[in-house]
């Protein structure tokens, strides 16, 4: 039985191999035109530039949501907001454009988790949390409606879509999001937009495998502006977060700080021993330093967003 177990095995292994079907041998290396296992071998940038901020980011979602400081309905949509994060790593396996459409999915549901868990902060009876959750799971069956209240106080009178334009509105309105970080989501959600289109088509470049639909390559400007596009994200939902900590006194726990340690600043120690920068993100170096900055203030209560 342990013997046919091990055949079975080694012949399912084989698949990700396959000499029949080119579109998934994973590990294919026939010069340019490669699998997409090869690619991730072959890549400039191992995948800790995201899975280790994934990591802090799990970290702290869990002790918000130990310490009842963010709604655990809510925190599903942070959590699926982080596995399509993860998911846009798997990605980067000669992948770029679904890679950037993934991105902006989860930019999306950072924003809707973010709207939900607000609207529970302030309400201020047991009824309307209840409401709340049931709009939350409205949302969940894909048919929650804007309060046509808070779409005109969002100035977007007769929006009934929970979108991106509405949640950037209506949490800036809220000073939830400042002005600076609305700005810079709305440049970082036109530019990942812009994947949708034709125009940011992979087969119509130079760089595309001589068989396309088959093969992947390893095309390191894409690769970068992927990773600073992920790592961009990482940080807003780490603002996020860190102000959710505050809020609860929890910003400066020790288990925060070596779970922020392993997840960020560690790649800084890492990018040297590989010889290369490892954040590429402007929004996360600015992010890293102002945390570092802010636990060796004695005393200090507030972080910055």
């Amino acid at each position: 039985m342990l013997v046919e177990h091990v055949r079975f095995v080694q012949k399912r292994h084989k698949c990700l191999r396959c000499e029949f079907v080119p579109c998934i041998n994973f590990y294919r290396s026939k010069k340019e035109q490669l699998g997409e296992l090869t690619v991730f071998k072959k890549s400039p940038l191992p995948p800790c530039t995201l899975g280790s901020i994934i990591y802090t980011q799990c970290r702290i979602l869990t002790k918000l949501m130990d310490a009842g400081a963010v709604p655990r309905l809510a925190c599903q949509l942070f959590l699926q907001s982080i596995r399509d994060l993860k998911a846009s790593i798997v990605l980067l396996t000669g992948h770029y454009r679904a890679s950037m459409m993934t991105l902006r999915g989860a930019l999306e549901m950072q924003l809707a988790a973010l709207y939900f868990s607000h609207k529970c902060s302030v309400a201020v009876t047991e009824d309307k949390l209840k409401r709340i959750e049931g709009e939350i799971r409205a949302f969940y069956e894909e048919r929650y409606e804007v309060p046509s209240d808070e779409a005109i106080e969002a100035g977007l009178l007769g929006r009934k879509k929970l979108d991106f334009k509405f949640l950037v509105e209506f949490l800036h309105r809220k000073d939830v999001i400042p002005g600076g970080l609305k700005s810079k989501l709305e440049k970082l959600w036109g530019s990942l937009n812009s994947y949708v289109h034709v125009v940011k088509l992979e087969v119509v470049k130079p760089e595309c495998p001589g068989c396309p639909a088959a093969a992947v390559n390893v095309i390191e400007e894409e690769l970068r502006l992927c990773i600073t596009y992920s790592q961009d994200i990482a940080a807003v939902f780490l603002r996020i977060l860190l102000g959710h900590l505050d809020q609860a006194g929890l910003l400066f726990d020790d288990e925060v700080l070596k779970s922020f340690n392993y997840g960020v600043w560690s790649l800084d120690e890492i990018g040297r021993e590989l010889g290369t920068s490892l954040i590429l993100s402007d929004e996360l170096k600015r992010l890293a330093e102002e945390y570092k900055a802010h636990t060796r203030e004695v005393g200090a209560v507030h972080f910055r967003r």
